[in-house]
C-alpha cells in the first residue's frame, strides 16, 4: 500500500513513517494541503494521512479540493491532529468524506494497528463526489469557516496569555536580562536592567550594551559576548562597573539558528557586590582569628628579639667603657633588629586588606616565607616538614591570597593534631595536567598546575563530615578553638584562581589537603640571580630637608646622613618644615619625610611643596599607611616609597637614585 503523509512538522512526519514503513508500505510526503494536492494529481497513493492545521492550504480545505475531482475522491483521508479534535470538528471531518479523525500522538504500533482497521472498513471507491456532498457544500463550508475562526481566536488568545506570562516572567528575573544580536545591540531588555542602566526599558533597544552600562564606545576587554560570537559557545566572566562601583557575574549564550550559526544572544548579568563585599569580610575575619590564633607565637618571637637587642646593646656598651671595639656586638644587634623589621613585614602582608593586584608570581618564596611566620607561632613539639620545590615555576595569583591560603591550611592541619603534637608536612610541585589521575583531569581544564599538598597525621575527618568541611562556620572543635572560617576562606580564593581543593582522610589516619592552581609555562632561561644591594653607604653633599614627628629618628637620620657629607635641616613638625621651605625653596635639593605626622601628613606636605618647586625629588618613609600606598605615593611625583625601619644603605641608595633621576630629566 502506498501512504501520502501531509504535516508541517518534519518531526511528525518522521515518526509517522517510522510507523507505517515497519509494515511494508511505501510512505511519501508533503509540508502542506497544496504540495500534496499537486503529488496526488501526479500519482495518487492508497490512502492520505493528514494533519489539520498547516499553512498554504490546511487538511479541511486539501479533504474538499480531493472530493471534488473524480480520480481523487474515492481516496481514503485519515485527519491525525493534535488541534481538531472535538465533537463537532469530528462530525464536520466526516461530513466531507473523512475515513476518521485521530487524535496525535498516537503510539507508533498503536497508529499503524488504527491504519489497518480504517482501510479494511472503507467502503470501494465510487465514481464522482457524491451528490450530497456537492449539495452540502456551501452549508459545509460555513461550518468550516466558523470552526477555523474559532480556532484562530482560541490560538491568538493563547498566545497572547503566552506572551504576557513570558514578559511577566521576563521581567520579574532580578537579573539584568538582555537580548542581543551579532553586534551587541539590545534587542529586548527586561525591567532589571532598564533600572540598572537608569532609563524605560524602550530607550535601551538599539543600543549596545557597553554604551548602556558603562557609558564606552568599545566592549569591555574581558566581556564574554565578544568571545561568544567569535566561538559560538556559552562564556562567563566577572566585571565591574567603575562608574557604579558593583560587581557582576556575566554570562552570554548563544541561540543558534538552523545551520548552527549564531543568530542572537543571551546576556545575563548578576549583581554579587555584596556577595564580594561579605566574601572580603569573611576573609578578613579569619585573618583576625588567625592573627589571634598566632600572637602567642609572634609575642614569643619579639621577646626573643627585642632580648637580642638589649643584650647586645648592653655588651657593646660594657666594651665601649672599657675602650674595646664594640662592632660585632653591634652587627648583633643590627641582625636583631633586621628580624623584627622581617616579622613586622610579614604581619602587615597577612593582615592587610585589599590593596593587592592579580599578576605573574614565584610561589616558592612566598610558601617558605609563610612556613617561617608559623613555625614562630607553633610549638616545638609539631616537626615541620618541608618539599618545596623552588623550580615550580610561576602563577597568576594575589600574593597576599596565596599567603592566606598556605597559612589557613597550615593552621587548620596543627588544630587536628593531637594534644599540639605531631608532623606538619608541606609540598609544593609543579604538575602537568596529563599526570594527574582521571577523576583529577575532569575537573580540570588542560595545562600546568601548581600542586600545594598540606598534611598532617592527626585526628583525620569523619565520612560524614568531609561533604561540609568547606561550609562557611562549620567546624569540628570545641567552642572557642576555631569559628569554621578557615577552610571556607582558603576554598573561595582557591576557586576564584581558577583551582580546586581535593581532601583525602580517614578517621585517626590524619588527613590531607591537595590544593591544585593554574600555573604558566615555564620560562627557558632563568632571569638570572636576584639584585644584591652593595654593602656601602653612598655619601654626598646635598642639602636635604628631614621631616618626622619622632625626634629620635630625626636626630638619628640627620646625624647619619651629615656623616656621610650631606647638609641636613631636620624638623618635627611638617608645619614648621613647610615654612622653612615656602621661606627659601631653592635653599634644597631633597625631601626626605614621614606620612604619618600631625597638623600637615606627608602627603600633604609633598602637594604643598611641589606646588613651589615642581621638580624636587621626595623620598617618603612610612612604618604603615592606610592612606598612602605606593601606587599613590607614584601619583603625587614622589620619587621613592621606603617602608620603615629604613637601613641607611637602603636609604642612601634611594636618595642618590632620585637625585639622579632629576638630574637625567633636567639634563
Amino acid at each position: 500500500m502506498k501512504i501520502l503523509i501531509v504535516d508541517d512538522r518534519e518531526e511528525d512526519r518522521v515518526l509517522m513513517r517510522y510507523a507505517l514503513e515497519r509494515q511494508g508500505w511505501r510512505i511519501t510526503e508533503a509540508a502542506d494541503g497544496a504540495e500534496a494536492l499537486a503529488l496526488l494529481r501526479l500519482d495518487p497513493p492508497d490512502l492520505v494521512i493528514s494533519d489539520a492545521l498547516m499553512p498554504k492550504m490546511d487538511g479541511f480545505g486539501l479533504l474538499r479540493a480531493m472530493k471534488q475531482e473524480p480520480g481523487l475522491a474515492g481516496i481514503p483521508f485519515i485527519f491525525y491532529t493534535a488541534t481538531y479534535n472535538e465533537q463537532n470538528e469530528y462530525e464536520l471531518a466526516m461530513s466531507l468524506g473523512a475515513a476518521a479523525l485521530l487524535a496525535k500522538p498516537l503510539p507508533p504500533d498503536e497508529l499503524a494497528r488504527r491504519v489497518v482497521a480504517i482501510v479494511a472498513n472503507f467502503p470501494k471507491p465510487g465514481g464522482g463526489p457524491g451528490a450530497a456532498l456537492v449539495s452540502e457544500s456551501e452549508r459545509l463550508l460555513e461550518r468550516y469557516s466558523t470552526m477555523v475562526a474559532t480556532k484562530l481566536e482560541e490560538k491568538v488568545r493563547e498566545l497572547e496569555l503566552a506572551k504576557e506570562t513570558w514578559e511577566k516572567t521576563f521581567n520579574a528575573l532580578r537579573d539584568v536580562v538582555t537580548v542581543q544580536d551579532k553586534e551587541m545591540r539590545i534587542l529586548r531588555a527586561n525591567q532589571a536592567a532598564a533600572c540598572c542602566a537608569g532609563q524605560e526599558a524602550g530607550a535601551l533597544i538599539g543600543r549596545t550594551c557597553h554604551e548602556v552600562f558603562r557609558g564606552n564606545s568599545e566592549p569591555c576587554p574581558d566581556c564574554p559576548l565578544r568571545l561568544t560570537v567569535q566561538d559560538g559557545q556559552s562564556h562567563s566572566g566577572v566585571i565591574t562597573n567603575g562608574s557604579t562601583d558593583k560587581t557582576f557575574h556575566v554570562t552570554s549564550t548563544p541561540v543558534l539558528d538552523q545551520v548552527g550559526q549564531v543568530e542572537y544572544l543571551i546576556h545575563v548579568a548578576r549583581d554579587i557586590t555584596e556577595e564580594r563585599r561579605m566574601e572580603e569580610e569573611l576573609r578578613q575575619a579569619h585573618k583576625m582569628e588567625a592573627i589571634g590564633t598566632l600572637a602567642g607565637g609572634i609575642a614569643h618571637d619579639f621577646n626573643n628579639i627585642l632580648a637580642a637587642i638589649l643584650g647586645y646593646a648592653e655588651l657593646a656598651q660594657h666594651k665601649l667603657l672599657a675602650g674595646q671595639d664594640p662592632d660585632d656586638y653591634l652587627k648583633e644587634v643590627i641582625t636583631a633588629g633586621l628580624r623584627a623589621k622581617e616579622l613586622v613585614r610579614q604581619i602587615l602582608t597577612f593582615s592587610r586588606k585589599g590593596g593587592q593586584t592579580v599578576g605573574p608570581m614565584t610561589p616558592y618564596p612566598l610558601v617558605k616565607e609563610a612556613l617561617k611566620f608559623l613555625r614562630s607561632s607553633l610549638p616545638s613539639t609539631v616537626v615541620i616538614k618541608e618539599d618545596i620545590d623552588p623550580q615550580s615555576g610561576a602563577l597568576m595569583a594575589d600574593p597576599t591570597k596565596l599567603h592566606q591560603v598556605v597559612v589557613n591550611l597550615c593552621t587548620n592541619a596543627f588544630q587536628a593534631m593531637v594534644e599540639e603534637k605531631g608532623v606538619l608536612s608541606i609540598s609544593l610541585k609543579r604538575r602537568e595536567w596529563r599526570e594527574l589521575d582521571t577523576a583529577l583531569r575532569a575537573m580540570l581544564a588542560a595545562g600546568p598546575y601548581m600542586e600545594l599538598v598540606v598534611r598532617d597525621d592527626g585526628e583525620g575527618i569523619r565520612p560524614e563530615d568531609l561533604p561540609h568541611i568547606f561550609e562557611p562556620y562549620f567546624t569540628t572543635k570545641e567552642t572557642g578553638k576555631g569559628t569554621g572560617l578557615g577552610l571556607a576562606v582558603a576554598h573561595g580564593i582557591v576557586y576564584e584562581m581558577g583551582g580546586m581543593i581535593r581532601v583525602e582522610s580517614e578517621p585517626g589516619q590524619g588527613a590531607a589537603f591537595l590544593v591544585y592552581l593554574p600555573a604558566l609555562p615555564l620560562k627557558e632561561e632563568n632571569a638570572g640571580a636576584p639584585f644584591t644591594a652593595q654593602a656601602r653607604l653612598l655619601p654626598g653633599t646635598e642639602r636635604v630637608l628631614v621631616v618626622d614627628d619622632d625626634p629620635a629618628l630625626t636626630a638619628m637620620l640627620g646625624g647619619m646622613l651629615e656623616r656621610l657629607g650631606y647638609r641636613v635641616a631636620a624638623f618635627n613638625a611638617s608645619d614648621q618644615a613647610l615654612a622653612a621651605f615656602t621661606q627659601a625653596p631653592d635653599n634644597f635639593d631633597l625631601l626626605i619625610s614621614d606620612q604619618t605626622m600631625p597638623q600637615i601628613t606627608g602627603a600633604e606636605l609633598v602637594q604643598a611643596i611641589h606646588r613651589l618647586r615642581p621638580d624636587l625629588p621626595v623620598i617618603i618613609c612610612t612604618g604603615f599607611s592606610a592612606v598612602l600606598s605606593e601606587g599613590r605615593a607614584k601619583e603625587l611625583g614622589i620619587s621613592r616609597y621606603l617602608q620603615k625601619p629604613v637601613g641607611l644603605q637602603e636609604l642612601t641608595r634611594a636618595m642618590r637614585e632620585a637625585l639622579e633621576e632629576k638630574g637625567r630629566a633636567q639634563g
